[in-house]
């Protein structure tokens, strides 16, 4: 049996499973990512080379989140949530082999200031100054991503970007089914208590605005 008709047999024991699918292994993506594709009856589950070796639990967890995206389902199961820790934890053993001097600095400011020196290092690199985000943190790699043109920025404001950042990788995410809950209300909630927050808010909309970047992560 396909690990996607299983999959989908654990979600809906009743239903007769109604897909012509496939699931290809992909080098393009980055560590651990995934996507599903559907056109008309088939589905092709794009997976990062990374599962290859993963646990068929993990994976079943994988292909059942993704299809309860796909059909606007808000449960949960013991392989999603299988899924989830295996992403949460993923950042334990993933090789941190980048690390921008400037941006390395701002880690340790904020992380000995805000998180007592208890957040491990994350890989640290610079975006484009073009790309669609001021910054955003990728769970599956361990990376913090942040755009270029903080390098004409203040330290403060950049900081800042890096507090927010280290909140995702601190409290990480939840999920609902078809839903994953980034910013929390605890996430606000400590957020919102940075020194200088609201001004330094106002700074970011000022630069986002300037350089035609869209939002953040």
């Amino acid at each position: 049996m396909s690990l996607v008709k299983l999959a989908y047999q654990k979600l809906y024991p009743d239903s007769e499973f109604p897909y012509d699918a496939k699931v290809s292994y992909s080098g393009r993506f980055s560590d651990y990512n995934a996507k599903v594709i559907r056109q008309g009856n088939s589905l092709e589950f794009r997976l990062s080379r990374k599962w290859l070796t993963v646990s068929e639990e993990i994976k079943l967890g994988l292909i059942q989140h993704l299809l309860l995206r796909l059909g606007n389902d808000r449960r949960s199961t013991f392989y999603t949530d299988l899924y989830s820790k295996f992403v949460k934890n993923l950042h334990i053993s993933v090789g941190k082999t980048e690390s921008e001097p400037e941006l390395l600095a701002s880690f340790s400011r904020v992380n000995d200031e805000f998180f007592h020196g208890t957040i491990e290092q994350p890989n640290l690199r610079w975006g484009s100054e073009s790309v669609r985000k001021l910054a955003s943190y990728d769970y599956q790699s361990d990376t913090i991503t942040v755009s270029s043109v903080f390098l004409d920025e203040p330290e403060k404001l950049l900081d800042y970007v890096m507090f927010h950042e280290l909140l995702h990788k601190a409290l990480k995410f939840r999920d609902s089914g078809t839903k994953t809950i980034h910013h929390s209300s605890k996430f606000r909630q400590l957020e919102s208590s940075y020194p200088g927050h609201e001004a330094l808010e106002k700074a970011l909309e000022r630069l986002a605005r300037k350089n035609r970047i869209a939002d953040w992560l």
